[in-house]
C-alpha cells in the first residue's frame, strides 16, 4: 500500500443512508486534522460536499420548495377546477406539425 490513501468515492457513499455517509465523511476530515481540500481528494469530491458533511445539520432536509409564488390564491384555483369539470372542458396543448 505504501503512503497512498485508500480512495472512497462520494457516489459509492450514496448508496448507502446519508447519515452514514456524512459520518464517514466526518471521520475522514477528522483523520486529516480537518483539511478540506486534501479530504475532498481523498474521497473523490468536492469541497462543498465535505463542508455539507461538517458543517450541515444532523438530518437531511427536503429540498422541496417551501411556497410558490406564482400560484393562483387557492380559491381561485378552485374556482378553476370546478368550472372546469362542470363545462368538461380542458385545456390542452396542440403540437403543430
Amino acid at each position: 500500500m505504501g503512503g497512498q490513501p485508500m480512495m472512497i468515492f462520494c457516489r459509492d457513499l450514496g448508496e448507502i443512508s446519508p447519515q452514514k455517509a456524512r459520518a464517514i465523511v466526518r471521520k475522514v476530515l477528522d483523520e486529516n486534522r480537518g483539511n478540506v481540500s486534501k479530504t475532498a481528494r481523498i474521497l473523490g469530491t468536492s469541497r462543498a460536499t465535505i463542508g455539507w458533511a461538517r458543517d450541515g445539520p444532523g438530518a437531511d432536509l427536503s429540498r422541496r420548495p417551501r411556497r410558490c409564488p406564482n400560484r393562483p390564491p387557492s380559491d381561485f384555483e378552485r374556482l378553476i377546477v370546478s368550472e372546469g369539470r362542470r363545462t368538461e372542458f380542458r385545456y390542452r396543448y396542440s403540437k403543430k406539425t
